[in-house]
């Protein structure tokens, strides 16, 4: 093996950012993909994005449509399965020209990929109710299936120049100790504490969303570091300047640049 021809600068090395918007629903999450410079491409696996309907940088791929379209010539296709063409289009390139992809919502995908379970992946399996997820094996299957299409999901933002930005919307699940009764460490809403805890591992950077209400001004913003028992961080430089703990009005293509993951376009 001729290392050599392996050895680069990191800093010569393209990548994209992967991570996760998180926060309790109607936070404002999927607003802040209306960003005049960047071209957005929303997988929305929801099938309603009114909140976007002025915002001319997004287009956005309708889940559910497209599945009910595709059940006309496949009776049988499941929504994972039109998850998996998706991201099949985006690594051949049939799907280009975004400055980032963002995926809508993490709830809705685990119920996406729990139909899966029971229609493709283990459909003779012994059940308690017949066709309905929840077999002791189901929740095995479902974490390897969650964990193992965000890996693949990361991997793609690693892949030198033609490396994605990609960025999970989703809900966050927040409980409190039952001795305590303090806030117990936010997670994103996923059955089973160990897949949230392995899925907040794999990407880039977690960002926490909030909106507050103050003297009839309604403010939004994300939490980029940790605070109090709320979860966020990011994978930077240390010789860079961190980016502060909360950021108001946030806007993706000034997050990517100060981490280094996007350069606007020069000014003709």
């Amino acid at each position: 093996m001729n290392y050599a021809d392996f050895l680069t600068d990191p800093a010569s090395e393209k990548e994209g950012f992967d991570g996760i918007l998180y926060g309790a629903p109607k936070s404002g999450k999927t607003s802040t993909l209306d960003d005049d410079h960047l071209k957005v491409l929303l997988i929305d696996m929801e099938g309603g994005s009114s909140v976007l309907g002025a915002a001319k940088n997004v287009k956005r791929l309708n889940v559910p449509a497209i599945h009910k379209a595709l059940q006309q010539k496949d009776p049988n296709i499941t929504k994972f399965e039109v998850l998996q063409g998706i991201w099949g289009d985006i690594e051949d390139g049939k799907l280009s020209g975004f400055d980032l992809v963002a995926s809508d919502s993490f709830t809705n995908f685990e119920t996406i990929v729990k139909e899966y379970v029971v229609a493709k992946y283990a459909p003779k399996r012994k059940r308690e109710i017949a066709e309905k997820f929840g077999a002791q094996s189901d929740w095995g299957d479902l974490r390897t299936l969650i964990i193992g299409f965000v890996e693949a999901i990361h991997d793609r933002t690693k892949q030198g120049a033609n490396s994605i930005n990609h960025l999970w919307l989703a809900h966050s699940l927040e409980t409190k100790n039952e001795l305590t009764k303090q806030p117990d460490p936010t997670k994103i809403m996923l059955q089973g504490s160990t897949t949230a805890d392995v899925v907040m591992s794999i990407v880039d950077g977690l960002f926490y969303m909030i909106t507050q209400e103050a003297e009839g001004v309604i403010k939004r913003g994300v939490y980029a570091q940790p605070t109090a028992h709320i979860v966020a961080s990011t994978r930077q430089s240390k010789r860079e300047t961190p980016l502060p703990k909360f950021i108001q009005d946030p806007k993706w293509s000034v997050i990517l640049y100060k981490l280094g993951y996007y350069n606007p376009p020069a000014k003709k």
